[in-house]
């Protein structure tokens, strides 16, 4: 004989059940991806989040960044990409942490962590949610190229050099 549940009591749909473990904000990672969602509303899919991450780091705007991104853009590789980023995103969006909601990524849960939004992303933030996703990701390369040059994007001198690299991303005809 087979143990199970009773035929009188109806099986639950796995779907329905997630346990609350399931659904706790525990690591680091979790609690700055889900700051940063919380914080940029525009967000659209992980690529975007990649470019989002990489600029808060570049820009001092995340206070404790745990992800590390590659700086070497290739055709396989167009933009800069952290994995431990990639995993994160991935894990939250299958517990049902992240979801979309009118085609923009969002926030499914409360942040668990004691610790405020204001901790862990900068004041700034708001200026990257302004700008359209394919912004981000010209800025994210620019930046990249820019940091293949010696420079940094807070540098006085990166103005010029951003400028012409994002003029050329997007379509300008201001050469490089």
């Amino acid at each position: 004989m087979i143990a199970g549940y009773a035929p009188a009591q109806p099986a639950a749909p796995a779907a329905a059940t997630v346990p609350a473990e399931s659904t706790k904000v525990t690591s680091l990672t979790q609690q700055v991806l889900l700051s940063l969602v919380r914080s940029v509303r525009n967000l659209r899919d992980e690529c975007d989040v990649q470019c989002l991450a990489f600029l808060a780091g570049e820009l001092d705007l995340l206070r404790k960044t745990p992800f590390c991104f590659s700086r070497r853009l290739s055709k396989d590789a167009p933009l800069p990409v952290s994995l431990v980023l990639r995993d994160t995103f991935d894990s939250m969006v299958s517990r049902k942490l992240l979801g979309w909601e009118g085609g923009n990524l969002c926030a499914l849960v409360e942040p668990s962590s004691a610790t405020p939004l204001r901790d862990l992303v900068g004041d700034g933030i708001s200026w990257l949610g302004a700008l359209l996703p394919g912004e981000r990701q010209a800025l994210a390369k620019a930046t990249v190229q820019l940091d293949g040059t010696g420079g940094t994007l807070l540098s006085s001198r990166a103005d010029s050099p951003i400028q012409r690299v994002v003029a050329r991303m997007m379509g300008g005809n201001e050469a490089a």
